[in-house]
């Protein structure tokens, strides 16, 4: 009864913390893994033409979709979380300027299918991932609302329907029917019963449901929400359109292999995220008025020095291990993923160290230079996307990902510094280059030793290796004293 009270009732405030990134991390964690094993299936079920197409039409969607909420959830969560009163209001009103703003996406998405690719198939495809794009707009909206009166857990049971619908319905057609319109449905069904869930919830326990057309709030709403707008299109364009700039082109084949790499970097990366979004409140407290520099600087550099020590041998390991993961997970047909994943394992490094200097740029207020330094890889990659992908195809689309995510790595570390008093280069976080790097070097040569004496499998060498690590770094502390993390 206890556990159940700690996990589904609001109480206190570290409570009510704590039971929110639980329920965000469970359901995420369940999410992404259960849609990587489908599309694993997907992958070597359908082959690597196949697989490209559909992760082209769902790219698309997914940059397209992005025209259905124009920054509005996050400004809904935020809005509520001041005065719960207006939650009536917000819900009748904002409600009708969705159905207003999907309705013109669902336009616009089927729209630019006919220009963008002469694949009848394809464009069946898109029209089908067009509706579940819709109502995954309207499954954030019911979460907005959901996320402003601090009850994550029913957010986390809407994912986990979602995937688990999507997934089991995945493996349930594609037995029976193996093709990417099958697939579509599944993925259209899943979602359907998910935003359902959520309304039903949402109208059961909190608001009674309704329809009302407010200029004022949608004024009000749109003239606060369009710089997130901005920000979440521009984050999405060096995300997915990589995968939409093969397609179009043509290149579905080489999209299939590209994205066979890219659905391990997604996974890959869901610490970086726990990690980052845990320290967020830590983080965002520390800026408060009065609060001591000091405190700011050791939750900084603890939060990066937890994801550097997780980044080095994330890059080592995952370079040198490439050919046997693509190999283990989807066969001789993917070998061509492998440089793609060496490439894209480097982005994910990347990602992991650029994950503290974004919160805590938003944590001291500064989402405008974040607009600008997202604004500037979203244009570098498109640039650098139309001058590799027509020569070197899936090479050229993970060279432009990794050089795009290292700028705005770089700016957000220079306007870190620029703009507050915080900066990685210091003694302590040397220390921890150093030995991260040095436990990374040593894993290696264990792993590179055994893989020549032994043929075991992939994970199980992952899992050795990332042993070996752990007892390196505790050791190298132990030994030096230097009390790293």
């Amino acid at each position: 009864m206890k556990l159940y009270s700690f996990l589904l009732e609001n109480k206190t405030l570290k409570q009510t913390i704590f039971k929110n990134t639980f329920w965000l991390s469970f359901s995420e964690i369940i999410a992404r893994f259960l849609k990587f094993i489908l599309l694993i299936y997907v992958a070597r079920i359908l082959g690597a033409t196949e697989y490209g197409r559909f992760s082209f039409a769902l790219d698309l969607v997914a940059i397209l979709i992005i025209f259905a909420d124009l920054g509005t959830g996050t400004i809904i969560t935020r809005e509520l979380a001041k005065d719960l009163k207006k939650e009536k209001d917000y819900l009748h009103s904002l409600f009708s300027l969705r159905i207003f703003l999907t309705l013109f996406t669902l336009f616009l998405i089927n729209l630019i299918a006919i220009f963008i690719t002469p694949d009848i198939k394809v464009k069946r495809v898109i029209f089908l991932l067009s509706f579940y794009g819709i109502f995954s707009s309207f499954f954030d909206f019911a979460n907005s609302f959901f996320r402003a009166r601090q009850r994550m857990e029913y957010e986390a049971i809407g994912k986990i329907l979602n995937s688990v619908f999507c997934v089991g319905l995945g493996f349930l057609f594609l037995q029976k029917i193996p093709s990417i319109i099958t697939l579509s449905y599944a993925y259209l069904i899943g979602i359907f019963i998910a935003t359902l869930s959520l309304f039903w919830i949402l109208q059961k326990k909190f608001i009674p449901f309704g329809f009302k057309i407010d200029k004022i709030i949608w004024k009000e709403f749109l003239s606060l929400s369009w710089p997130l707008a901005f920000i979440a299109i521009f984050a999405s364009v060096y995300h997915y359109m990589d995968t939409v700039m093969l397609g179009a082109w043509g290149f579905m084949k080489e999209t299939g292999w590209y994205n066979a790499a890219y659905r391990i970097i997604d996974i890959l990366i869901i610490p970086a995220i726990l990690i980052s979004l845990s320290f967020f409140p830590v983080t965002s407290k520390s800026f408060k008025i009065g609060e001591k520099e000091e405190k700011k600087k050791k939750i900084f550099l603890s939060q990066l020095s937890i994801l550097t020590a997780l980044a080095i041998p994330l890059i080592m390991g995952g370079v040198v291990l490439a050919p046997q993961i693509i190999n283990f997970l989807y066969g001789r047909e993917y070998r061509a993923s492998i440089l793609a994943l060496q490439i894209l394992i480097i982005t994910a490094g990347i990602i992991y160290l650029s994950h503290p200097f974004y919160r805590t740029l938003i944590a001291a207020n500064l989402q405008k230079t974040i607009f600008w330094i997202t604004f500037s890889g979203a244009l570098l990659n498109m640039i650098l996307n139309f001058l590799l992908i027509p020569k070197y195809t899936l090479y050229g689309a993970a060279v432009a990902t990794l050089i795009s995510y290292f700028l705005v790595f770089l700016l957000y570390l220079i306007f870190l510094k620029k703009k507050t008093s915080l900066s990685p280069f210091n003694k302590k976080y040397h220390n921890i280059l150093i030995v991260s790097l040095s436990a990374s070097l040593l894993m290696i040569f264990l792993i590179s030793q055994i893989s020549v004496l032994i043929k075991l499998n992939i994970i199980l060498l992952i899992l050795i290796g990332a042993i070996f690590y752990s007892v390196c770094i505790f050791l190298f502390n132990k030994i030096f004293k230097l009390k790293l993390i």
